[in-house]
């Protein structure tokens, strides 16, 4: 199941740590499948192996630990997750 993180811009971070960090989680449970940027901010794309929505609290955990900007948002099936609540 597909999993997209949006970043607005400035990150603030490299993003290459923050989809290490991710793979991390992950595990044998998923991967990253890719990533971008450009004018409006930059994304992390996940294949999540099983149920992403079971993933959105750990992996929000992570993300807010990591120091991501507000206005991060996960999307799991159209589904609109904020990182920062």
């Amino acid at each position: 199941m597909e999993m997209f993180i949006y970043f607005p811009q400035p990150l603030g971070i490299p993003r290459d740590e923050i989809e290490d960090l991710l793979q991390e989680y992950l595990g044998q449970n998923g991967e990253v499948t890719g990533a971008g940027a450009g004018e409006t901010g930059s994304n992390v794309d996940l294949e999540v192996f099983g149920n992403a929505h079971d993933h959105v609290q750990p992996i929000k955990g992570l993300l807010r630990q990591a120091g991501v900007p507000a206005g991060t948002v996960i999307v799991v099936e159209d589904q609109r997750y904020p990182v920062a609540e």
